[in-house]
């Protein structure tokens, strides 16, 4: 549990100890003005990483999902991986009112982290994180050489279209 003034906020599998992402925006020193409705999450631990604003206010998050599904920010469908050997990827874009908009997953048969996310001046969302075998963006997918170690990815991201772009 993580309590910010009157606003308790709990995981959404409080008993196993799993961890939950979730945004907040703060009026003023620790005042919280409000926050998503839901965190994001699912039966393991998930985390955030990275946030950005974009200049119309949308807020776009990073980080890692453990879950083999989850819930993003509690108005999207559940986002599952059935072959999930380990951490995925995710990009989630909320609005300026922290409803959610759009998840994205990016994951493949081993960990893929997302670490740093920004919004560029034309509205495109770029993230970077690391990987260990592979990522699949969009349609791309890319290699880590050797395959056993972590290698870094970045990617510009259109903000609200699913086909991917790799910078």
């Amino acid at each position: 549990d993580s309590v910010f003034g009157a606003v308790n906020l709990m995981s959404r599998d409080a008993d196993d100890g799993s961890t939950d992402v979730f945004v907040a925006v703060f009026a003023s020193g620790t005042d919280i003005q409000w926050t998503a409705a839901e965190g994001m999450g699912g039966e393991s631990s998930d985390y955030g990483y990275g946030v950005a604003i974009g200049a119309n206010g949308d807020v776009f998050v990073t980080g890692l999902v453990d879950s083999a599904m989850f819930l993003p920010f509690g108005t999207g469908p559940a986002l599952d991986c059935e072959d999930c050997l380990g951490y995925d990827a995710f990009v989630a874009a909320l609005d300026a009112d922290l409803v959610h908009k759009q998840t994205v997953r990016y994951g493949t048969n081993n960990n893929q982290i997302g670490s740093a996310i920004a919004v560029d001046a034309a509205g495109s969302v770029l993230v970077s994180g690391g990987f260990k075998t592979n990522i699949k963006i969009g349609q791309e997918t890319i290699l880590s050489h050797p395959t056993d170690t972590y290698a870094v990815f970045h990617a510009k991201l259109d903000e609200y279209d699913d086909d991917r772009e790799n910078a």
